[in-house]
């Protein structure tokens, strides 16, 4: 029942106003069952707060060949370029705990996945073995696996997940251009 707390602050390293990020080249984290990742921003000079969703932790290659439990917290955004689990533990993927942006594709993965979304935007391609998705707050999308044989079932928890919302007031709502907070799910078959 190993617990690793890998934890990341995004700040203005070179003082130049802005906060570039964080990418990770390569991080393995073996024999551990729960990696409960915090990736907060920071301050940039003059203390003023990082915008969250500008800022990335980003993880190119993120090796849990042995995680049961994935968790994402804290306020900034997080992407997985590459998740590899080859001993096919992992089920749970918890980004509740988020006000960040989070994008992940496990469309490589051959096990299934409870995913529970942030409440920014989640970006998320499911797995071969069929998943259960939750999804957040915030306009996310969504692909399932058009050949995959196990089922996926999408959950939305509360009407409120997915609206057409007027996100700037002016009383109009429009496809391009705007931000305008529905859902987006490729793949879905009935």
């Amino acid at each position: 029942a190993d617990v690793v707390n890998p934890a990341f602050t995004i700040n203005d390293g070179n003082k130049d106003g802005t906060a570039e990020g964080i990418t990770t080249a390569k991080v393995i984290v073996a024999d551990v069952e729960t990696i409960n990742i915090d990736a907060n921003v920071g301050l940039i000079d003059g203390g003023a707060k990082i915008v969250a969703a500008d800022h990335i932790v980003t993880f190119d290659s993120l090796d849990i060949d042995d995680a049961k439990t994935l968790d994402i917290d804290g306020d900034a955004s997080v992407v997985f370029t590459a998740l590899t689990n080859a001993n096919n533990t992992l089920n749970k993927v918890d980004a509740s705990g988020s006000t960040g942006d989070i994008t992940l594709d496990a469309s490589a993965l051959t096990v299934s996945i409870n995913y529970t979304g942030s409440a920014g935007v989640d970006t998320y391609d499911a797995t071969t073995a069929g998943d259960t998705i939750y999804t957040g707050k915030g306009a996310d999308v969504v692909a399932l696996d058009a050949a995959n044989a196990a089922a996926d079932v999408f959950v939305l928890k509360a009407a409120t997940d997915s609206q057409i919302v007027d996100d700037n007031d002016d009383g109009e709502i429009l496809l391009d251009g705007i931000d305008i907070g529905f859902d987006s799910v490729t793949n879905f078959n009935v």
